[in-house]
């Protein structure tokens, strides 16, 4: 399949999908992860690579991807590559289908291997929230009603075949829905728009939606603190900073990451009025 893109994109774009041991990102495992990778000048990369999640596979788990614990027994571990896959696509927006799945998971493995990896100052697509919110159907549907093709007799769906077909599906929604009108606004044919068009919280900066992102700068979209900023309360009230960084189980990593980078950039700010101050 070629995987071309024609909606215009101002920087690279992965389209990713992921097979897991189970439903939990803090504590089920990816065993599968497939990237198309398209660059602003149409370069495409590709890749599929199975990890040994050091944990069983469960039955039902194997049900659904079919990948085996002999499957990836000789596998490497997520942590021993994620170097090369976080240089691979932090610098690329992202999109797939039911792609908060993905990233959720995406998100804790990289995590744990050390890397902050986010949805901060990135764009996602999720085609699968923009065709339900369009025409409620499913994957297979979505791609049989964009690019006039039977799924079944194309080929067997896998994680690497979902990477290219999530690539048609953006193509299709682009080229029939550019120009109509969604919720009062025209639905344009640039990947941020489309992004931020179907975001149900236009301003959210993490999956959660626990951050919004505002003018005056990024704030508690829930809790005690709902409405105020976080640098605020980084002065305010620590206390309740620490609990978040430490003792939030229900917290994602990845929320907790864009916390702990904004209360070290605060204290950073903070050290350099000090030496100023001092000179």
């Amino acid at each position: 399949m070629e995987a071309k893109i024609n909606t215009r994109i101002n920087k690279p774009v992965a389209y990713i999908k992921v097979q897991t041991t189970g439903f939990k990102p803090s504590e089920n495992r990816i065993v599968e992860l497939a990237i198309t990778r398209i660059d602003v000048d149409g370069k495409i990369t590709q890749g599929v690579r199975q990890f040994n999640p050091m944990i069983a596979i469960p039955a039902d788990a194997t049900a659904i991807h079919g990948i085996t614990d002999a499957d990836v027994a000789d596998k490497p571990e997520f942590k021993t590559v994620a170097a090369g896959l976080y240089k691979f696509i932090n610098d690329c927006d992202i999109v797939g289908f039911g792609v908060s799945f993905d990233l959720s998971f995406l998100i804790e493995e990289f995590g744990r291997a050390g890397f902050n990896f986010t949805t901060y100052n990135r764009d996602v697509v999720d085609t699968m929230r923009i065709w339900h919110k369009l025409e409620p159907r499913d994957f297979l549907s979505a791609y049989e009603r964009f690019t006039g093709k039977n799924l079944e007799e194309e080929f067997k769906l896998t994680s690497k075949s979902q990477t290219e077909m999530s690539v048609e599906i953006l193509n299709g929604l682009t080229k029939e829905f550019t120009g109509q009108d969604y919720e009062g606004e025209k639905i344009e044919n640039n990947l941020k728009s489309i992004s931020l068009m179907f975001k149900d919280n236009k301003e959210s900066i993490d999956l959660e939606e626990f951050l919004l992102k505002t003018e005056a700068g990024v704030v508690f979209a829930v809790g005690k603190h709902k409405g105020e900023l976080v640098t605020s309360v980084l002065a305010s009230d620590i206390s309740y900073i620490q609990w978040i960084l430490e003792g939030a189980n229900n917290l994602s990593y990845e929320t907790k990451t864009i916390i702990r980078t904004l209360k070290e950039r605060a204290d950073e700010k903070a050290k350099e009025t000090k030496t100023q101050a001092t000179t």
